[in-house]
């Protein structure tokens, strides 16, 4: 039967984690593993990965769609039936 070092879990969970007592016994080991990224799966996005990919695929219009005027906001809706007015009548 293999042990689990219940210390070093909760240590991993609450300090690094951040998680609270309550969230921690919540948790079963696998669920714990997984966010420690102990689970032999990929390991979790990390701020030096999202810039990673922020630089590879940046934000922005999609091909043939023109960048929108600065400060405009979003465009009234032409269709009557769908006015935010409200009618006296």
């Amino acid at each position: 039967m293999r042990t689990l070092d219940w210390r070093g879990l909760m240590r991993a969970g609450l300090r690094d984690l951040g998680l609270t007592p309550a969230e921690f016994w919540q948790l079963t080991p696998a669920d714990l593993l997984i966010m420690l990224g102990l689970d032999g799966g990929p390991p979790a996005l990390n701020r030096a990965r999202l810039e990673e990919l922020a630089a590879a695929w940046p934000d922005g219009p999609g091909p043939g769609i023109a960048p929108a005027a600065p400060g405009a906001g979003p465009s009234a809706p032409s269709d009557p039936t769908h006015s935010t007015e409200v009618s006296d009548e």
